[in-house]
């Protein structure tokens, strides 16, 4: 993963194929300190990451916790 105030957050997935409805569970290992952050998994471009349809605030996604990410081809950046 990268660090807490780099918004473009990464990911290697052995096997992940973007698709919608594609589910990751990402662990950070650091709050992000950023707002807006993207996830980008494998390389297959960077999605926003969103709550309840809304772009999230720095200090949303905490340390330490997992959250499942469901992805979506349309929200290409």
């Amino acid at each position: 993963m990268t660090a807490a105030a780099t918004a473009a957050k990464t990911v290697a997935l052995s096997g992940f194929a973007l698709a919608t409805g594609a589910r990751v569970l990402v662990k950070f290992t650091v709050t992000n300190s950023a707002a807006n952050p993207t996830l980008d998994v494998n390389g297959t471009g960077a999605k926003p990451i969103q709550y309840r349809g809304a772009a999230i605030a720095a200090g949303t996604l905490a340390a330490n916790r997992t959250y499942d990410c469901l992805l979506y081809t349309s929200d290409a950046a």
